[in-house]
């Protein structure tokens, strides 16, 4: 007789997607689902940091939504046996202006 387990290391469902909201929101959600099987174990940090877990759901909650709030995130999914996943999901300011550029324009009369 033999027993068999079905075992899939984990994959993203759908890619972790950006997400904006306003400076004064209730609150924030990020979400990063995979597929496995055996069930991942999710972590969600700051990016580029030691900070502590600030999750172990698929979603991360952020509450409420300050200044400090809008950054980068680190989601990882592991499954023992397997190599872990991890994308950066980052939260947006609404109106927020990823580049500028400045300029000056002299104009000399002939």
């Amino acid at each position: 007789m033999c027993v068999c387990v079905n075992t899939d290391g984990p994959r993203f469902r759908t890619q972790p997607a950006d997400k904006s909201c306003d400076i004064d929101a209730v609150n924030a959600s990020l979400t990063c689902h995979v597929d496995s099987n055996p069930g991942a174990t999710y972590t969600w940090t700051r990016a580029g940091s030691a900070s502590p877990v600030l999750s172990h759901s698929s979603t991360l909650v952020i509450s409420p939504v300050t200044a400090t709030s809008f950054t980068t995130y680190t989601c990882t999914a592991s499954v023992t046996g397997y190599e872990p996943v991890s994308r950066n999901v980052t939260l947006l300011m609404n109106g927020q202006f990823t580049q500028s550029t400045t300029f000056s324009l002299t104009v000399t009369q002939l």
